[in-house]
């Protein structure tokens, strides 16, 4: 699989416990997820494999806003 860094930019998408790297279309907004994260060696396995220097994490409303006020 590739993505093209024109039409999408990868992400890391938390929401509540679980962590998902995929990429994010540019123009629909859509994510298409392509593996979960369990740990940061997920992280740098997916960056390898894809060729990704930048990883926009994003926090799904709700549970990181939870998480943010239980602190």
């Amino acid at each position: 699989m590739s993505f093209n860094r024109e039409q999408s930019r990868a992400v890391l998408l938390i929401s509540g416990q679980e962590q998902t790297a995929g990429f994010r279309d540019r123009r629909s907004g859509l994510f298409r997820a392509v593996c979960p994260i369990s740990t940061p060696l997920d992280v740098d396995e997916f960056m390898d494999a894809f060729n990704v220097s930048v990883l926009t994490i994003e926090c799904m409303p709700g549970p990181c806003e939870d998480e943010a006020a239980a602190a």
